[in-house]
């Protein structure tokens, strides 16, 4: 018997899944390190795997025409990646960087495509997590074309900070800027003028919300 949890189990895709199940998909699959910095896929390569990010952080990103870098989310243990390309087959459609050391997991196309044509819990949360990337794209980028800088920071503050009044960055204001659209220095110079106005505390890399309505009402746009 089983005395700790099974590593997939963590995964949500295959969360459902019993213990022989979960064995079977581990025999299939290996497992690599990779430092800070590594680009784990990049966008066009093929879908042969899905990857699971075991530890570590990363950040999923795309290339403008002109070599921008657009940040889409950065992610954190454990989590798949890699789903829109596993389903249709085509090539990947973004790129993965670690942001820490990390360790992936890779499970071949055929072995979790198998398992969804057999099992309906695991078809639907595939469904699932695409819906849930198409949701999250659709909101990034009505923020991106409606919302200016200090509205898209206020909403990712409180978002971040969910129902308490604390958060801790865990990225760098080059990555955040990224990610909303901006620079590094507009993000810290908007960190600073929320602080000037007594609508966050600033201490080191922890940020206090002082006057959550008031950065609500910021994010509003």
């Amino acid at each position: 018997m089983r005395s700790t949890p099974h590593p997939l189990s963590a995964i949500p895709l295959f969360a459902g899944l019993g213990p022989d199940e979960l064995d079977e998909l581990m025999a299939a699959s290996r497992v690599r390190d990779f430092p800070k910095g590594q680009v784990l896929c990049s966008e066009g390569d093929p879908g042969d795997d899905l990857l699971l990010l075991e530890a570590g952080r990363a950040r999923v990103c795309r290339y403008a025409a002109g070599g921008r870098e657009i940040v889409l989310a950065e992610v954190m243990a454990p989590v798949a990646f890699g789903e829109l390309a596993l389903i249709d087959g085509a090539a990947r459609a973004a790129t993965l960087i670690a942001v820490t050391d990390v360790q992936v997991r890779y499970l071949p196309r055929r072995a979790v495509i198998g398992l969804a044509e057999s099992n309906p819990k695991v078809a639907m949360a595939l469904l699932r997590s695409l819906a849930a990337m198409v949701r999250s794209t659709n909101d990034q980028l009505a923020d991106v074309l409606a919302l200016d800088v200090p509205a898209r920071l206020a909403k990712w503050l409180l978002a971040q900070a969910g129902d308490t009044d604390r958060l801790v960055l865990v990225e760098t204001q080059e990555s955040l800027g990224l990610r909303l659209g901006t620079t590094r220095v507009t993000i810290n110079r908007t960190l600073h003028r929320f602080q000037r106005i007594g609508r966050i505390r600033i201490q080191g890399t922890a940020i206090e919300l002082i006057d959550r309505s008031a950065l609500e009402a910021i994010g509003e746009g």
